[in-house]
């Protein structure tokens, strides 16, 4: 029963601040992507149609924020979930 209050509270803690992280990287991701923008020539914004560049900043800012908050502590959970239970099940068995 330990163990798993003890699982249950340090993925809750690793979930949380993995999603924390991606929410700040989120926001510094359009951040620079916006002052990328601002150093275009004028000639540029001929060739994209506005209308579209609010929706692919916003876009690829959520795919860069939930590979962040979510795809990388399910990877970190999976894997040394897999790691140690072959670890304790050799040991132990």
């Amino acid at each position: 029963m330990i163990v798993a209050i003890g699982t249950g509270v340090l993925s809750f803690t690793m979930f949380s601040t993995w999603m924390i992280s991606g929410e700040r990287q989120g926001i510094e991701f359009r951040k620079k992507y916006f002052e990328a923008i601002l150093h275009q020539e004028v000639g540029w914004f001929d060739t994209i149609n506005p209308n579209e560049l609010n929706s692919k900043v916003a876009n690829e800012s959520f795919a860069v924020q939930g590979a962040i908050g979510e795809k990388v502590p399910t990877f970190i959970m999976t894997f040394s979930m897999t790691f140690f239970g072959f670890l304790y099940g050799y040991i132990w068995y």
